[in-house]
């Protein structure tokens, strides 16, 4: 039996898993689906600059207006001798490079990405990539305009995003693009932010000018934009740049094109490469690189933990139910045991009587066989009785029996059952009292149940009491105001702690070894069990080394 409850509480458990698991990944899918869009919107804003390159700030008309003295000093500007310079204005190309990288992972945390700017014209060098950086604004006279600087070494995370003041910077240089050379601070509040500047090779030192007059009369905004933490994490972002790289590998060996060389939308990864050129010596490169799933448990973390948490209930309020119905099928198979060798044990020694008396009736003299007749009458009577309790009790535990209530006093039919049974406790000598039976003949103790039925319990009860006792019986009613309570105590034997709960099984006596004939076929109590649970009663038994009680609480009838 146990291994067939524990492969149904399995089955159910699993089934109860694999249903629980259906409707996490359908949840699951949906938000991992949102966090693809979310990202996917996002790098389109790149793809759209790419495939938008006036945007880049092309200067390539004007440079045919140029003289060649001008061409030669943008030549000897740049410190890496390249034809990207000459056709068009890398400062403003990389400055939006940086800015539009800026305004797209705002809010793309968790993700990793690497951008790229390659020149074709110098063995795929890499001119500009994702990095760290300062994005400073200047307002002044209704106007503002951005610039970027590149800090030496890794920022620190700040505190405050936006700093307001600033002291040092006394041989820092602004040209179109860039804030460099040079080193000072930003402060805001209590924080301060110490920065020494990059001077790179692409500056245009020709119209450069010098931080102090750029910033006269203007009120500036220091902005850090960190690349680790500002779209996700150092590692997706090396992640990011090795696709990159695998794919540029590709793209130099002639595998792959331009446009969207990968594009691989999945519920763990999603991975995007992107390549476009810009007036064929440039290539602008975009990888992206992120985990949906958990990207998709950090912003729906409180929902997971209360679903794992209920599903965890709902296991365990599975299994206990297993566990309980194991335990009840178990407990009604001992009491079916103890029920089968009760009514053997109690039915031997009267066949054995009856079938020794018919057996050896020719023997019997005559004078005696009228006695042996009683006793014979004596035994089926017994047994028939025992039947008769026995068919009672499973009428009442299947519910087949109506409850016929009416309002009775529930002290008078205790002094009627009493009355019929004062000859067995005036044969012990035992000292009988019923509370209100002398003092107080007036007072009522109205409940509304089945007379028979109220008839059985308080029978039982006396009768056990008389069977019991050693001196004194006392039964009790109190009227606790909407219930009334019986109370039968007498100063019998103890009946152990762990055996109180047994007393109201069939066929269970607390001494095996009593034949008296009031209430010996052990089912009496099994039968007051099954009345009071039918009339919802509550009852119990106490037991010390003075006495013994037995209680019943019921509800009171109400009155007309």
């Amino acid at each position: 039996m146990k291994k067939h409850y524990i492969l149904f509480g399995s089955i159910y458990c699993v089934a109860i898993a694999a249903l629980f698991s259906t409707l996490m990944y359908l949840y699951s899918k949906s938000k991992v689906d949102e966090v693809n869009m979310f990202y996917k919107n996002s790098f389109a804003q790149q793809f759209w600059a790419y495939e938008n390159p006036d945007v880049f700030n092309d200067t390539s008309a004007e440079s045919d207006a140029q003289d060649s003295s001008a061409e030669s000093d943008a030549q000897d500007s740049s410190a890496v001798s390249n034809d990207v310079t000459s056709e068009i204005d890398m400062g403003a190309c990389i400055s939006e490079f940086y800015s539009n990288q800026m305004y797209s992972y705002n809010d793309a945390y968790g993700a990793g990405y690497y951008n790229a700017i390659i020149s074709l014209d110098d063995d795929y060098r890499v001119v500009a990539e994702s990095r760290d950086f300062i994005y400073v604004r200047k307002y002044g006279d209704g106007m503002y305009e951005s610039k970027i600087a590149f800090p030496i070494g890794k920022l620190k995370d700040p505190e405050t995003k936006y700093y307001y003041e600033y002291s040092g910077f006394d041989d820092t240089m602004v040209d179109g693009a860039f804030i460099y050379n040079g080193q000072g601070e930003m402060s805001s509040y209590d924080e301060r932010f110490e920065l020494v500047l990059e001077r790179p090779w692409y500056i245009n030192e020709k119209n450069g000018q010098s931080f102090a007059d750029w910033a006269k009369n203007s009120e500036l905004e220091f902005r850090p934009e960190i690349y680790n933490n500002n779209a996700g994490n150092e590692k997706n972002n090396l992640k990011a740049k090795a696709q990159l790289n695998q794919y540029l590998d590709k793209y130099k060996s002639g595998e792959a094109g331009e446009g969207y060389l990968l594009e691989e939308t999945g519920f763990f990864t999603s991975r995007y490469v992107y390549f476009v050129k810009y007036k064929k010596i440039m290539m602008m490169t975009y990888s992206a690189f992120c985990k949906p799933f958990s990207i998709a448990l950090k912003q729906n973390k409180k929902f997971y933990t209360y679903a794992l948490l209920l599903f965890m209930l709902i296991e365990a309020a599975t299994i206990f139910s297993i566990r309980r119905l194991y335990l009840n099928q178990k407990s009604f198979e001992i009491r079916s045991q103890r029920l089968t060798r009760g009514i053997a044990h109690e039915l031997k020694t009267p066949l054995a009587v009856t079938k020794a008396c018919v057996e050896n009736w020719e023997y019997i003299d005559e004078k005696d066989r009228p006695e042996y007749s009683k006793k014979i009458n004596a035994e089926v009577d017994h047994m028939a009785g025992m039947i008769t309790k026995l068919l009672e009790l499973s009428k009442l535990n299947g519910g087949k029996d109506q409850v016929n209530r009416e309002d009775i006093d529930l002290l008078k039919l205790t002094q009627k059952v009493y009355s019929e049974m004062r000859e067995l406790a005036k044969e012990k000598k035992l000292d009988v009292s019923i509370s209100g039976y002398d003092d107080d003949k007036d007072k009522e103790y109205i409940i509304n149940a089945d007379p028979e039925m109220m008839h059985i319990v308080v029978s039982n009860f006396i009768s056990n009491a008389i069977k019991y006792s050693e001196s004194y019986i006392k039964i009790a009613l109190s009227d606790l105001g909407k219930k009334i309570e019986f109370r039968i105590t007498n100063d019998g034997a103890t009946i152990e702690k762990k055996d109180i709960p047994k007393v109201w099984d069939v066929f269970y006596r607390t001494n095996e070894a009593r034949n008296d004939r009031i209430t010996s076929s052990g089912v009496g109590l099994a039968v007051v069990k099954s009345i009071l649970d039918l009339h919802k009663a509550k009852y119990g038994c106490e037991s010390n080394v003075h006495n013994t009680t037995f209680y019943f609480i019921i509800e009171k009838a109400k009155e007309n």
